[in-house]
C-alpha cells in the first residue's frame, strides 16, 4: 500500500506537467503487422543522442533542430522530420544493401540507455570484438562493471562476479529467458562462445520482475545471432600460445517468406600439457569441446515464433601430468542439452497490445572424479513465462501481467556427499511503467512465488529522472531469491583436501536480499566530441544465506547466516573520445564486502579485492577505400590487495595477497568488407600467483587447496585469429 500511495502522490505531482514532450516507438513492418525496435539508437542532428527502450519506445524533448537521424543493427539508418506527430510512429527498413549505407555517426563499443529506468549498459558487437572473446564468461575483459576470476587452480573454471559478489547472485537471460540456472549459472556462460553474441545488456541491482525472481545483484542479458538479421555465412578461427584452438561456423538459411533459420557451430581443445610453475599440475587443462545451436524463426501475420536447441559435449581432464596411473587426476565429462520456444501474438488492433509464451528445458549431465573422490550432478529443469503486456489510455502508462512456473530437479555429490533438490514453484506477477514525461520515469511491480505454501513477496521499484537534458539521476529497491547448490556453488572447494560439515537443513531454505541502487549519469560534449560520467552505489544486505566458511584449517563449513552479510559497491567511470577516434574509459571501484563467520566473527570476504582500478583505450584508423582499417586496442586492469584465510593452520596474523596490474592488448586489421585478422595478447606483463596449488607436492595429504586462487595462474599469453 506504501508503494501505490507513493505513485499516487508522484502522479498528482507529475499531473500538472504533461506538456508538450514527444513520444514515439520504433517499429518495422513484417508481413503487414508493426514490431518494435529494442533500444534503437536515435539522435537530434547536432543535438544529444539517446536510445529506445526495450519495446522500442521513447519519450524526448524537441530540439531546436527537427531532424532525427534513427538506426538499428540490420536496418537502414534514417534521416526523419518532426512534424508534430502524436504520437511519433518511425519505420525502418530492412537494410538489404549495407554497401550503399550511409554512416552518420560512430559507433560506440558500450553506451548506457537514457530513457530506461533501470540503468543499462549496452555492449555491441564492436565492444565484444576489442578482446579475443572465445566465450561469453571470457566477454568482459573491456568492461569495468563484471570481474572474471579462476574458481580453483585445477579445472580452469571461470567465474563472474557483479557488485563484487558471485555471479549466481546475478540473473543471467538470453533473451529475456533465464536459462543460466543451476549448473547452468556454474558452466552456461562458457558455453556461448563470443562469435555466437550479437549484444549484452548489463543491468546492477534488483532486476525486473518479469524475468523471474532470482536476480539480486544485477542482470546480464544476452542477445544472440538473429537468423533474419546476419550474413548467410561466417568463419572463424582462433589459437593461443597455451595450446587453445577454437573454430565457428555460422549458416543462414531463408527457408520461406516467413521462416528463417541459423546453425551455429562451434569446436574447441586444447591438447598441450603446461605447466610454467613446475608444481607437475597442468595450469590449465586439457579439453574437448563440440557445441552446436540451431534457432528457427517464423513470422507470419500477427504470429512470431521462435524455437531452438543447443547442444553441448565437453571433456576437460586437469590434474598431475606426470606418473597419470598414481597422481591427482580430474577429469569431467559434461552433456548438455537445451530447448526453448517464444511464441508471441501482436494484436492487430492494438500495436501496443501483445501476449507471450516463453518455455525452456534444460538437461545437465556431468559425472567425473577429483582425484579418489567421484563426483556427478544430474539437472532436469522446466521454465515457463506467461506475459501479457499492454498500455492504460496512452503509452505513458504501460503495464504488464503475467504467470510463470519453474521446476528443478537435481542430484549432485562428491565422495559421500549427496544432495537432492527438487521443487516446483508458481508465480505471478504484475509490473507498471509510468512515464509522463522525459524527466520521470517509473517501474514499480511485484512478485508472488509459493515455496510449498509459502507466498513470498518480491516488490521492486525503479526510478529515473533527468535533472538536466544530460543528468540522469536513478534510485532502484527491490528484492530477490535464489535456491542454493552445494556442490555448483562451490565447485573449486571440490579439488582440496577440506573436510565438508554442511547444515543440509539450513540449505533447503533460498538464499534472500535487498538490494538498493543509486546512480547520476552525466552526458557531455567536449570540442564536439561525446562522453559521459556515471556514478554507482548499490548496496546488497542479505536476509537469509547459506555462508562457506573456510576460515578453518581443513574444513569447508556450510551453515545459515546467524548475523551480517552485506555487500557495498561504489564505481565511477568516464568514458570520452580523446582525440578523433580514440576512445577512452577509466574506472576505479571501491567495494566493502562481509559476512559473519561462526568462529572469527565479521569480516572481509575472502579473496575479494576491497579496490580496483581499470582503463580501456581504443583507437581506429580512418576508413579509405583499398587500405586495411586497423584498430588497436589496449586494457589496463589494478585490482588492490586481498584478504587470504589460513590454509595450513599455522600463521598467527592475517595473510594479505598483494595487488597487481594486468595489461590486454589486441591489434585489429579490417581487410574489405568482409575479412579481419587479430592478434593479442592477454597479461602481457607475466604476473601470475607463483604457487597457487597449496601441498602440490602431496595431493592426497591434509593439506591440499587449489580453491585459494588471488591473482592470475596462466602467464603471458598471445593469440591469433581471423574472421570472414
Amino acid at each position: 500500500m506504501r508503494v501505490l500511495f507513493f505513485l499516487f502522490c508522484v502522479q498528482l505531482a507529475f499531473a500538472q506537467d504533461v506538456s508538450h514532450d514527444i513520444h514515439g516507438r520504433i517499429i518495422t513492418m513484417e508481413d503487414g503487422v508493426a514490431s518494435g525496435l529494442p533500444y534503437a539508437s536515435l539522435q537530434w542532428i547536432d543535438g544529444v543522442g539517446f536510445t529506445a527502450d526495450s519495446l522500442g519506445d521513447f519519450s524526448v524533448k524537441r530540439s531546436a533542430n527537427s531532424h532525427l537521424v534513427v538506426s538499428y543493427v540490420g536496418y537502414a539508418t534514417d534521416t526523419i522530420k518532426y512534424e508534430h506527430q502524436d504520437p511519433w510512429i518511425i519505420t525502418l527498413e530492412v537494410d538489404n544493401l549495407l554497401s550503399e549505407a550511409t554512416v552518420s555517426h560512430r559507433q560506440r563499443g558500450t553506451s548506457i540507455s537514457t530513457t530506461n529506468s533501470i540503468k543499462t549498459e549496452l555492449l555491441s558487437v564492436k565492444e565484444l570484438r576489442k578482446a579475443a572473446c572465445c566465450n561469453l564468461s571470457e566477454s568482459f575483459e573491456t568492461n569495468p562493471s563484471v570481474d572474471v576470476s579462476f574458481s580453483d587452480a585445477v579445472t580452469g573454471n571461470k567465474e563472474i562476479k557483479m557488485l563484487g559478489l558471485a555471479g549466481r547472485y546475478s540473473l543471467v537471460t538470453r533473451e529475456g529467458m533465464p536459462v543460466f540456472r543451476g549448473y547452468g549459472s556454474l558452466y552456461g556462460m562458457s558455453y556461448i562462445p563470443g562469435s555466437w553474441v550479437n549484444g549484452i545488456q548489463i543491468s546492477k541491482g534488483a532486476g525486473t520482475v518479469v524475468n523471474g525472481y532470482e536476480s539480486m545483484s544485477g542482470q546480464i542479458n544476452i542477445e544472440l545471432l538473429k537468423p533474419e538479421k546476419k550474413p548467410p555465412a561466417l568463419v572463424n578461427f582462433y589459437a593461443n600460445q597455451g595450446g587453445r584452438v577454437e573454430a565457428n561456423l555460422h549458416l543462414q538459411q531463408k527457408i520461406s517468406e516467413s521462416t528463417t533459420t541459423l546453425l551455429l557451430v562451434h569446436g574447441s581443445m586444447r591438447k598441450l600439457n603446461n605447466d610454467r610453475n613446475k608444481d607437475l599440475f597442468l595450469d590449465m587443462p586439457l579439453a574437448e569441446q563440440i557445441n552446436v545451436l540451431n534457432r528457427w524463426k517464423y513470422a507470419s501475420g500477427d504470429w512470431r515464433v521462435q524455437v531452438g536447441a543447443q547442444y553441448v559435449n565437453d571433456k576437460k581432464n586437469a590434474g598431475q601430468f606426470e606418473n597419470e596411473n598414481q597422481g591427482y587426476q580430474v577429469a569431467l565429462n559434461t552433456q548438455k542439452t537445451d530447448v526453448w520456444t517464444k511464441i508471441g501474438y501482436l494484436f492487430p488492433n492494438n500495436v501496443n497490445q501483445t501476449i507471450g509464451l516463453q518455455v525452456a528445458g534444460l538437461v545437465f549431465d556431468q559425472h567425473g572424479h577429483y582425484g579418489v573422490n567421484k563426483q556427478k550432478a544430474f539437472q532436469k529443469s522446466i521454465y515457463g513465462n506467461l506475459i501479457f503486456e499492454s498500455i492504460l489510455g496512452n503509452t505513458m502508462h504501460k503495464y504488464k501481467l503475467g504467470l510463470s512456473v519453474v521446476h528443478d530437479d537435481i542430484e549432485e555429490s562428491l565422495d559421500t556427499l549427496f544432495y537432492h533438490q527438487k521443487r516446483t514453484i508458481p508465480g505471478a506477477f504484475a509490473e507498471y511503467n509510468w512515464t509522463p514525461t522525459t524527466n520521470f520515469s517509473i517501474i514499480a511491480g511485484l512478485r508472488n512465488d509459493w515455496l510449498g505454501n509459502q507466498a513470498v513477496f518480491l516488490p521492486r521499484i525503479h526510478l529515473r529522472y533527468e535533472l538536466t537534458e544530460k543528468t540522469i539521476a536513478r534510485l532502484s529497491a527491490g528484492k530477490g531469491m535464489r535456491h542454493g547448490l552445494l556442490l555448483g556453488d562451490r565447485a573449486g572447494l571440490a579439488a582440496t583436501s577440506r573436510k565438508w560439515l554442511v547444515d543440509f537443513e539450513g540449505l533447503k531454505q533460498p538464499e534472500v536480499a535487498w538490494n538498493y541502487g543509486l546512480n547520476l549519469t552525466q552526458n557531455f560534449n567536449l570540442d564536439y566530441r561525446e562522453g559521459y560520467v556515471s556514478f554507482d552505489f548499490y548496496r546488497t544486505d542479505f536476509i537469509q544465506k547459506m555462508v562457506t566458511d573456510v576460515e578453518t584449517f581443513g574444513v569447508a563449513a556450510i551453515y545459515p547466516l546467524s548475523g551480517k552479510s552485506f555487500s557495498n559497491s561504489f564505481q565511477i567511470e568516464m568514458t570520452y573520445e580523446v582525440i578523433k577516434r580514440l576512445d577512452a574509459k577509466i574506472a576505479y571501484r571501491y567495494f566493502d564486502i562481509k559476512t559473519d563467520f561462526k568462529e572469527k566473527g565479521l569480516l572481509l570476504n575472502p579473496l575479494s579485492a576491497n579496490h580496483r582500478g581499470f582503463l580501456n583505450l581504443g583507437y581506429e584508423t580512418k576508413k579509405r577505400k583499398k587500405a586495411p582499417r586497423w584498430s588497436v586496442d589496449l586494457t589496463t586492469q589494478w585490482i588492490g590487495t586481498k584478504r587470504i584465510p589460513d590454509a595450513i593452520g599455522l600463521v598467527k596474523e592475517e595473510l594479505t595477497a598483494p595487488s597487481y596490474f594486468q595489461f590486454h592488448g589486441q591489434v585489429t586489421a579490417k581487410i574489405g568488407k568482409r575479412f579481419q585478422v587479430y592478434i593479442g595478447g592477454e597479461n602481457l606483463a607475466n604476473y601470475r600467483q607463483e604457487d597457487p596449488i597449496i601441498g602440490a607436492e602431496n595431493p592426497f595429504g591434509k593439506n591440499f587447496d587449489s580453491s585459494l586462487i588471488w591473482g592470475p595462474i596462466f602467464g603471458r599469453s598471445f593469440y591469433l585469429g581471423m574472421r570472414y
